[in-house]
């Protein structure tokens, strides 16, 4: 039987797969720890949080359908050429989804091993003899988003003194810029930051970030027919949203940022239902 082991890539409504497995999918993860020399001590080693996943691949895209090709569909190379490029040039995330199967067919490691992340390195080669034919080697990073917040200042009444408030700095922050627009002698008891997007929507609309409750099936992508796997009572957060025609649009993952695939809408209820 044909192999059902995929690699995939999107960004927005189109969705590829690679046309040919690479014969190595190496993923590496390096932490960032800080190494010391305490006097009296010795080597000491102070753990930090780790750096971005990189997956680097080296493959073919064939110039001409061939018998071993893993892609259902045979597009030409400057197809795949044109879709990292843009990536690149663009500066947009693209979705990185592994859809990984056993030569019998069974599924294994689920569909929650992809991540978003930024095309950081792109290379093609033509050779002698193999005309039509690009070599490419490809190197993505993962990408996590830091989209500005707004913050919030909430009190009642009371007192407030700016020189007080030395709890942090974003509090801080705030304090100065009440003082600058004159409004220091502002009479609030209790003070509290509160970040939320600097986008105001309404809590039952499906977004980017929107937290909800996943209670159905999961898929390796927007279109695709079979699921992945099966979600009941998860909590899980917005990834992506693609076009709404799409069967499975919106693009979900854990509350850790683990990618589990592609769900319909009427899947993700609101958290506190």
């Amino acid at each position: 039987m044909p192999s059902l082991y995929r690699i995939y890539f999107s960004w927005d409504s189109t969705v590829l797969s690679l046309p040919i497995n690479p014969e190595k999918l190496p993923e590496t993860k390096e932490s960032d720890n800080g190494e010391y020399n305490v006097l009296g001590l010795g080597p000491v080693m102070q753990p930090r949080t780790p750096k971005l996943r990189k997956v680097t691949i080296s493959g073919l895209f064939p110039g001409r359908r061939l018998p071993w090709m893993s892609a259902a569909v045979f597009l030409p190379p400057s197809v795949y050429i044109t879709f990292f490029k843009s990536a690149m040039d663009q500066k947009r995330p693209i979705v990185y989804t592994p859809v990984r199967y056993y030569e019998n067919g069974t599924p294994f490691l689920g569909g929650g091993m992809g991540f978003e992340c930024l095309v950081t390195s792109f290379k093609t080669e033509e050779r002698g003899g193999e005309t039509g034919d690009f070599y490419f080697d490809l190197t993505i990073t993962e990408y996590k988003d830091f989209s500005p917040q707004k913050a919030v200042l909430q009190g009642s009444s009371g007192n407030f003194s700016p020189a007080a408030t030395t709890a942090s700095s974003a509090l801080n922050t705030v304090t100065r810029a009440l003082s600058a627009a004159a409004v220091a002698t502002s009479t609030v008891s209790a003070v509290k930051v509160i970040l939320t997007p600097a986008r105001s929507i309404q809590s039952s609309k499906l977004y980017v970030g929107a937290q909800r409750k996943a209670n159905g099936k999961y898929y390796s992508t927007s279109t695709a027919p079979t699921p992945a796997g099966t979600l009941s009572g998860q909590q899980v957060q917005v990834r992506r949203i693609v076009s709404r025609t799409n069967p499975h649009p919106y693009c979900v993952q854990d509350l850790s940022g683990v990618v589990f695939g592609w769900m319909s809408a009427s899947d993700l209820t609101e958290v506190n239902r």
